[in-house]
């Protein structure tokens, strides 16, 4: 009978199965260094660790930085499908380490990076200001306008801004709105201004960030004059617009003609280095409502990112202006959820196919650090606001 029981269990469980083991526990070491004193080390800052896994995002252990200004946090679970990074607050502005997994490694060590701050904006610049103008035929007269803004910090110290916008936050950077703007929807805690349009209220490390927002208007008219206040110097600013008998002027831009890398459905103007306090104007002549929004934008949606144009595989979202709107009211954050939940989606499709080997643990890598990156960056944004 034993033989029996032997044999069965050779045929269920051959010799080439073996069982998952759970493996030993890792950690992770680092130092936090302020940037803006040449790397010196900051000693009893507190770290806190998060964990990310399946849409979860959760605290796991908090500690402070010893005399040499390093931290380390043992006992970790090193499961793939677990991403690690750590925040700690300096000068009142909160900063965060990139992401990082154990897959195969044991030990983690990635150094946090600090800066002292200022309130003074002479290091902040527009790097690139793309305005992307969409026809939407589920309204018959509206627009929806997509904006996306890199902005630089070309010195070594944090901007904090200077004049207080709300109980405790300072406006960083002042952007304006076209006439008759509404539905105004963002990926950043925002704050309304009372002068032409709304504050951000972000910090400004030394590098780039991306400020991403749309809203809807309705031109009320064959003419619409499309106004933008620039408050900071702009190094490359592109006006996209669709070519469906659309006539577009600007005395400050230039005509470039169909948009590179997209499928000649848009046309675009362009400046460069604009100054400050400056304002764009675009002249919009339309056709008739019929002829206007009889072509849609039914699949891809122009994107920009870095210097050129991409096609960004995603469908416009509805923008309805609901009845009593406030052209000025606060920017929703809806959608932001549900953003991070399809970079999730990603996320574990690109885990199956690592697992059935379609791709490699290089690629897989690099793939699934952006995507975790990017569900990170909304889940601070989701925190904040």
């Amino acid at each position: 009978m034993r033989n029996i029981i032997f044999f069965l269990l050779l045929l269920l469980f051959p010799s080439g199965v073996s069982f998952a083991e759970e493996l030993p526990p890792g950690k992770i070491k680092g130092s936090v260094l302020n940037k803006t004193l040449n790397g010196t080390r900051v000693k009893d800052l507190e770290i806190i660790l998060y964990q990310y896994k399946e849409n979860k995002g959760a605290e796991v252990a908090r500690t402070k930085t010893d005399p040499n200004g390093s931290f380390l946090f043992q006992g970790l679970n090193r499961d793939k499908q677990i991403s690690y990074y750590a925040s700690a607050k300096y000068k009142e502005v909160d900063y965060f380490s990139e992401m990082t997994h154990f897959l195969k490694k044991k030990e983690l060590s990635f150094d946090l990076s600090v800066y002292e701050t200022t309130d003074q904006d002479k290091d902040i610049h527009i790097k690139m200001h793309h305005i992307l103008l969409e026809t939407d035929n589920n309204t018959k007269d509206t627009f929806v306008v997509r904006e996306i803004m890199i902005v630089e910090n070309q010195g070594d110290k944090t901007y904090t801004g200077s004049k207080e916008v709300q109980p405790g936050k300072k406006e960083t950077l002042r952007i304006s709105l076209p006439k008759n703007a509404k539905n105004i929807q963002s990926m950043l805690p925002l704050a309304v201004n009372p002068w032409d349009g709304f504050s951000t209220v972000t910090a400004f490390s030394p590098g780039t960030k991306r400020i991403i927002f749309s809203y809807t208007i309705k031109p009320g008219g064959a003419d619409y004059k499309f106004e933008k206040n620039l408050y900071l110097k702009t190094d490359s600013f592109n006006f996209i617009f669709p070519k469906n008998g659309i006539q577009v002027k600007s005395d400050q831009l230039i005509y470039k003609g169909p948009t590179p890398n997209s499928d000649q459905r848009f046309s675009y103007l362009a400046g460069k280095d604009m100054t400050g306090k400056s304002k764009v104007v675009i002249r919009l002549s339309l056709p008739s409502t019929d002829n206007l929004f009889k072509w849609v934008i039914a699949g891809p949606v122009m994107v920009l990112v870095g210097t050129g144009f991409v096609l960004f595989l995603i469908k416009g979202r509805k923008h309805r202006a609901k009845k009593g709107d406030d052209p000025a009211q606060k920017p929703s954050q809806i959608t932001m959820a549900e953003q991070r939940q399809k970079i999730l989606q990603a996320m574990a499709e690109l885990d199956k196919q690592h697992d059935a080997g379609q791709i490699d643990s290089d690629k897989y890598e690099s793939q699934r650090r952006i995507l975790m990156e990017k569900a990170v960056e909304i889940t601070k944004i989701l925190k904040d606001s």
